[in-house]
């Protein structure tokens, strides 16, 4: 049986194959659809991470800037009067936990938007916020032995050209006074070495006192006139402050005890009596004693603390006075820690007269034609009283009493704006074996004046604790003019700072929290 002619699905059904065709049609769409929707999200959330993982990148640039700034901010706020007078620069007192967290919240607040001031970054998109903020100001002007204090003083003085210049002034004569320093130990040596045993202070019977030689002086006027013992003893029951300077000008400034925040040392008085004199084998203790063997080696030590100090304190015969002190003599209190300019005049007086008293020895006990003319007067002095045993001994004395008359003269030039060199030569001596002065009395080109002086015995002192709470009590009271509330313990060096700042992002849930820690000093 022949089969039946077929024929193809669309000849056979045209119309139902068009429907199914388009039906496949619309389900190949929808999948298509549904993948390029798929697509398209995915991308958008892509997008959307890397748009909010940028946005919160640079919201942490922005609050790393802020908690930089902060510090700056706080720190901002040091004692103005303090910094502009003494170029010192610590947190002002009144800056304590509380006030610099409060100041360090409002800066914050403006800085993110959330203050009725305009802030910086008004965009809504920065969502920053304060999480937490704590600030504490540390480290006082005495803490670690005045690390920050000194600090402060040796940057202040860096630049400062005066340095150098004195350094090589003064130097020299360091030098030469160390270079002579051998043979005053050697002139002394010796000295004690043709000293008879017999005028050792430790006899009784044998050792010859200024009251014993006074004795002597009244047998004859001449003697009694030209004895430098005489006039030594006479300006000692005077007092040197009187002989060296004219104590109608000078300033009676005082200060009360119950101002300073740091007390004086006690016992920091000098007194010259005729003991002076008497001990004279003591001569090269008394030169090691005023630390000139170690001169240079202690100027580089305490330099910069010494400088400041002669340029931001007043000192007796300043041309330029700060105004506003409490006292006028300022480096002659930090020597001697007196509460009265005057006080502290003779303080230094006193220490300055001993000082030329050692380096003039050099001269006085070495210097042939002196020794012969002490020699002369030693032998009438000893005649008249019938003890020539004693010649020797009262040669020494005199001898001891020209050099202390030469040193009061020195000091007394100092004082009235005369030069006096470190170490005297023949030409530099001016004091005759009689006590009287020889030679012109003009003002000298060569030597030290007052104020280098001052400087020198600034650097023997090598007390830095005494220096340091001495200036701290001057910057105090002359403060306290116009900050009567001051108190230079409570000044801090520098802000320690814990803050946290979240940000929000503005697409991802999660909040980032971004914590600081900072510690900065002037």
């Amino acid at each position: 049986m022949e089969k039946p002619c077929t024929k193809s699905k669309k000849e056979r059904y045209p119309q139902n194959w068009f429907n199914f065709c388009s039906s496949c049609m619309k389900k190949e769409d929808g999948y298509m659809t549904v993948l390029a929707a798929m697509l398209f999200l995915a991308v958008s959330v892509m997008l959307l991470v890397c748009l909010d993982g940028s946005l919160v990148y640079q919201a942490k640039a922005r609050a790393g800037m802020a908690q930089t700034g902060l510090m700056e901010h706080l720190l901002a706020n040091y004692n103005i009067p303090l910094a502009e007078r003494y170029h010192l620069y610590f947190l002002d007192p009144r800056m304590n936990s509380q006030v610099l967290e409060e100041r360090g919240r409002a800066y914050y607040d403006e800085l993110f938007g959330h203050s009725s001031v305009s802030s910086l970054w008004k965009d809504p998109i920065w969502r920053i916020e304060t999480e937490y903020l704590e600030a504490a100001p540390y480290g006082t002007m005495q803490e670690k032995e005045f690390q920050f204090f000194i600090t402060q003083i040796e940057d202040c003085m860096k630049q400062d050209l005066t340095k150098d210049v004195f350094l090589k002034a003064l130097n020299g004569a360091v030098q030469e006074t160390e270079n002579q320093s051998a043979s005053l130990e050697e002139a002394v040596k010796k000295l004690d070495r043709n000293k008879p045993e017999e005028s050792s202070s430790n006899s009784d019977d044998n050792t010859l006192t200024p009251s014993e030689v006074a004795e002597g002086e009244q047998a004859g006027s001449e003697v009694q006139k030209n004895n430098p013992l005489q006039k030594i003893r006479s300006i000692l029951e005077h007092g040197l402050l009187a002989m060296v300077a004219d104590e109608s000008e000078l300033s009676e400034q005082k200060i009360s005890p119950s101002l300073l925040p740091f007390k004086n040392q006690k016992g920091n008085k000098i007194t010259i009596s005729m003991d002076i004199l008497k001990n004279l084998d003591n001569v090269s203790e008394m030169l090691k004693s005023q630390g000139i063997h170690k001169l240079s080696e202690s100027l580089s030590d305490q330099t910069m603390i010494n400088l400041y100090i002669q340029k931001y304190f007043n000192h007796y015969g300043d041309s330029e006075v700060m105004d506003d002190t409490m006292l006028l003599y300022e480096v002659e209190y930090i020597l001697g820690g007196q509460y009265s300019d005057k006080e502290n005049l003779e303080y230094v007086v006193n220490k300055l007269i001993l000082l030329r008293f050692a380096l003039n020895a050099t001269y006085a006990f070495s210097n042939e034609e002196l020794g012969a003319q002490a020699l002369s007067m030693a032998a009438v002095l000893t005649g008249i009283t019938g003890t020539p045993e004693f010649m020797e001994a009262v040669r020494y004395l005199i001898l001891a009493a020209v050099n202390l008359l030469e040193s009061m003269r020195d000091v007394k030039d100092l004082l009235i704006g005369d030069k006096v060199p470190l170490v005297k030569s023949a030409a530099d001596w001016r004091t005759s074996i009689s006590g009287a002065v020889k030679g012109e009395t003009g003002v000298r080109s060569k030597g030290l004046n007052y104020k280098e002086y001052s400087l020198l015995l600034l650097t023997l002192q090598t007390d830095k604790a005494a220096k340091c709470y001495r200036m701290q009590n001057l910057m105090q009271i002359n403060l306290q003019k116009t900050q009567p509330e001051f108190q230079i313990r409570e000044c801090r060096a520098g802000i320690n700072i814990r803050s946290g700042v979240k940000v929000k992002p503005m697409f991802y849930l999660r909040e980032y929290l971004f914590k600081d820690e900072q510690k900065s000093a002037y």
